[in-house]
């Protein structure tokens, strides 16, 4: 059965993507000792390629026999503590970072708005109004109001505003450290990883107001410029089919994005739209060796067009 799946990516790309390493039902000895093996089996059956390798095949059309490209989304500060086991088996990997969590980690004059933005998508606190010059913002109070505060915020950006909101909303931050610090990041760049954009605050690009989605690309490219170095690729939060939009494509394409990366099961080929090149997510909890296998091979493609061709018959 593997071996059968191996064949339906033939000559294509394969993507995976990778958001957490450790889980709570289980010691982390173990969860490490699986990423060994892992690792250890993706080097034997495929060709791993950088990220700018990965892309520039795509381009060319020039692909090794089996391509793969790692990727590892959000920068939780939990991969720092297994980049080395990827680099041990010689498999790089790309980083997308949430800009917005990173920079919570190392907060500066810099990012202030970065920061805001990303306090009031995720503030879990009680119900609060605070009082601006252009207007009150509730926040605490559904997504609705957070997305009217952030766009009244976006609207504004007076300095010393931005830190009274900040602090009206400080007492939200109690919650353990979760990203990496740029610094942390920097350092990752520095021995070989890749690092991408995901936009500031994680929110789903495509029901985000003109002026938030314009923020949310425009300051991922800012920020990752100025604290790690220049990026031209990005993934999007969440990644399905609801998340992307012409407007997205579009802004992505004006900022200087040349690739984004999706989180849909499928393989990718020169005639893949750079910005909407497929992933195949593995899930959030302990997988078994002959899970993982099949996963990579591409089981989920296979499901997600039966399902697709299902759901046309259906409408017919």
């Amino acid at each position: 059965m593997r071996s059968q799946l191996f064949g339906l990516a033939r000559d294509k790309l394969t993507t995976i993507l990778f958001h957490r390493f450790f889980f709570a039902e289980e010691p982390d000895v173990r969860s490490l000792d699986r990423l060994k093996r892992q690792c250890e089996w993706l080097r034997r059956h495929f060709t791993a390629l950088s990220l700018d390798a990965a892309t520039d095949a795509l381009q060319t059309g020039r692909l090794p026999n089996r391509p793969l490209l790692i990727t590892i989304d959000d920068a939780k500060v939990e991969l720092l503590r297994v980049a080395d086991i990827f680099a041990e088996f010689e498999l790089p990997i790309a980083i997308f970072a949430c800009v917005g969590w990173c920079a919570k980690e190392s907060p500066d004059q810099d990012s202030l708005l970065a920061r805001l933005v990303n306090e009031l998508e995720w503030y879990r606190g009680p119900v609060r109004t605070i009082k601006t010059r252009k207007g009150s913002i509730t926040v605490g109070a559904g997504a609705l109001e957070t997305a009217k505060a952030v766009d009244l915020i976006l609207a504004d950006r007076d300095g010393s505003e931005l830190e009274a909101v900040l602090a009206g909303i400080a007492d939200s931050f109690s919650h353990p450290r979760i990203s990496c610090s740029w610094s942390e990041l920097a350092g990752l760049k520095a021995s070989g990883v890749a690092i991408g954009g995901h936009s500031v605050s994680h929110v789903n690009l495509a029901a985000a107001s003109q002026l938030r989605l314009e923020f949310e690309i425009s300051e991922t490219r800012r920020l990752l410029e100025s604290k790690v170095g220049r990026s031209d690729s990005f993934a999007y939060p969440y990644g399905m089919s609801n998340t992307f939009s012409a407007s997205t494509t579009s802004q992505l394409s004006k900022q200087g994005f040349r690739y984004a990366f999706l989180t849909h099961s499928d393989f990718a080929s020169h005639r893949t739209n750079p910005l909407q090149i497929p992933r195949i997510a593995m899930p959030d909890r302990p997988m078994s060796k002959a899970e993982f296998q099949i996963r990579v091979a591409g089981a989920g493609v296979i499901y997600r067009k039966l399902k697709q061709s299902k759901f046309s018959l259906g409408r017919q």
